[in-house]
């Protein structure tokens, strides 16, 4: 017993139970919900605490249940701005077209993005006088460049001394250089000839002493996130022959479960003038409608999108311009295509690493 009489294991300094009680005096265990019991201290009920969220209009509620939840956002407000809200992710965010935008930018007619705000985005078809061109939008007439193979950043050391540049922006800013491979005057609009610091990107030959592999990465930010590749030399181009061109070395292609007229590999994507989209079940079909469109000479399919009715097969042909053509190929895709599998013609097949 304390001084005072009253056992003090127990009390507060003001004589009540203060191991059950709160500092206001009242027993917070069982504090309702302020629709049930509007005291001080009470709970909000979910559907209040759900609509207080930042650029919310409506909340749904699992259950209905519109004091315990849970409720998560179902509408967003509007703003005489012009700026437009959606739900994504649990909460209202603003409705984002950049890389739609950035895609579009490129003389492109028409884009297709995972996500209009974030991308990744692939253009499929152009403005006029431009044509569709390994997934680039070309001036017509244009022809690649041999001093112009691999386009990169100014800054990434790599290509010209052997040796990664210390700062990750340096090399991610290549990969935005690279949609112009081969293509001498895009890459280097100032002039091939002028000093380079008057170009973001500089033109490599098709035959580099260096290279990296930059394919773990799908957009220039993710050099800050995924550790690069080491620069090494690049290896000598094959010698000219009449003989098929070599497999691939690092991964047998998989057996096509179709005609021996294409030949399919996983991890690839299709590259070539876009002819169309559509919806398959399985690679095989996929394929098939490939072999029934004119002018298709490959298909790339998306195992993730089967049973859904969202495009998975999309189809590439060749792109003819004044003096040479391009067929439609197969090329590894990035590490976020890996689950993908393009096939192609085998006597128009062309393998790049």
């Amino acid at each position: 017993m304390g001084s005072s009489g009253i056992n003090a294991e127990y009390m507060g300094s003001s004589g009540i139970n203060a191991e059950y009680m709160g500092s206001s005096g009242i027993n917070a265990e069982y504090m309702g919900f302020c629709s049930e019991e509007d005291v001080s201290g009470c709970v909000p009920d979910a559907i209040d605490e759900c609509e207080m969220m930042t650029y919310v209009d409506t909340c749904a509620c699992e259950n209905d249940d519109r004091v315990r939840g849970p409720c998560a956002p179902a509408t967003c407000e509007s703003y005489a701005s012009g700026a437009e809200y959606a739900v994504s992710g649990g909460i209202c965010q603003e409705v984002r077209t950049d890389a739609l935008d950035a895609c579009l930018a490129q003389n492109a007619a028409s884009c297709a993005c995972e996500r209009d705000d974030a991308g990744p985005c692939e253009v499929e078809s152009c403005n006029a006088g431009f044509n569709l061109i390994d997934g680039v939008c070309r001036p017509e007439g244009w022809t690649p460049s041999d001093r112009c193979g691999t386009c990169v950043s100014r800054f990434d050391t790599c290509w010209k001394t052997g040796a990664n540049p210390a700062e990750p922006w340096m090399m991610g800013a290549t990969l935005d250089c690279r949609a112009m491979d081969r293509d001498e005057a895009g890459c280097m609009p100032a002039g091939y000839d002028n000093p380079v610091t008057w170009n973001s990107c500089m033109c490599v030959s098709s035959e580099p002493a260096f290279t990296r592999d930059d394919s773990a990465w799908d957009n220039r930010d993710d050099a800050y996130v995924i550790d690069p590749e080491d620069c090494a030399a690049a290896a000598p181009a094959p010698e000219p022959t009449d003989d098929p061109t070599d497999e691939p070395t690092t991964e047998a292609p998989t057996e096509a479960p179709v005609e021996a007229t294409f030949r399919c590999l996983e991890g690839y994507v299709a590259r070539g003038e876009g002819r169309g989209k559509g919806h398959a079940e399985s690679l095989a079909e996929c394929v098939q409608q490939c072999r029934e469109l004119e002018g298709c000479e490959a298909a790339q399919f998306d195992p993730a999108k089967v049973g859904t009715t969202q495009n998975n097969c999309s189809y590439k042909g060749a792109d003819a311009n004044e003096g040479f053509t391009v067929h439609a190929s197969v090329v590894r895709g990035s590490r976020r295509q890996r689950e993908m599998t393009s096939c192609a013609r085998t006597e128009e097949t062309c393998y790049a690493q």
